[in-house]
């Protein structure tokens, strides 16, 4: 590799060029490849957008209401969806209330009547079309019993007597 110099034998005048052909040819494969576009990756549908989570609004979570006040549930959850209320009289199982479609907003206000003194869950389910479900925990609510209605109190009638006239 040297001459009898000592230099290197690349610095030869004579130098025979096929002992450069394979560097050249190497250093071209490499900066060919290097050119190649990207290979493409599969295309993968965009990831559904984060789905609002369903919450209550009303009544607040352990709350003690007379029965006669107790008539509406509100909540909200991802606009578009459809709302599913669960009951539970506790402590029996839970069993479908009722099913609505949520307010352009995504707010659901469900009015309930006539429920019994007693403790239930409430838990709200919400469905998107695209198939997404966001559910609440249980709401345990104690209805208490209506108090007594006051007792109408009777008129003390003060009789007069005749006048003598």
């Amino acid at each position: 590799m040297f001459n009898a110099e000592g230099k290197p034998r690349y610095w030869l005048a004579g130098y025979d060029t096929w002992h450069l052909l394979v560097p050249v040819a190497l250093a071209g494969v490499m900066t060919a490849l290097a050119m190649l576009p990207e290979p493409r990756k599969p295309q993968t549908a965009p990831p559904p957008p984060a789905m609002i989570p369903t919450a209550w609004i009303s009544p607040a979570p352990n709350s003690s209401i007379p029965a006669r006040q107790f008539g509406v549930v509100e909540g909200r959850g991802q606009p578009g969806g459809t709302v599913t209320l669960w009951l539970r009289q506790i402590p029996n199982p839970e069993r479908l209330l009722t099913e609505r479609a949520l307010q352009p907003d995504g707010r659901f206000v469900i009015a309930l009547t006539n429920f019994p003194p007693g403790s239930y869950g409430f838990r709200a389910e919400v469905r998107t079309p695209s198939g997404g479900v966001s559910s609440t925990f249980e709401i345990p609510i104690h209805l208490q019993p209506d108090p007594p209605a006051p007792k109408p109190q009777q008129k003390k009638t003060t009789r007069r007597r005749p006048s003598r006239g």
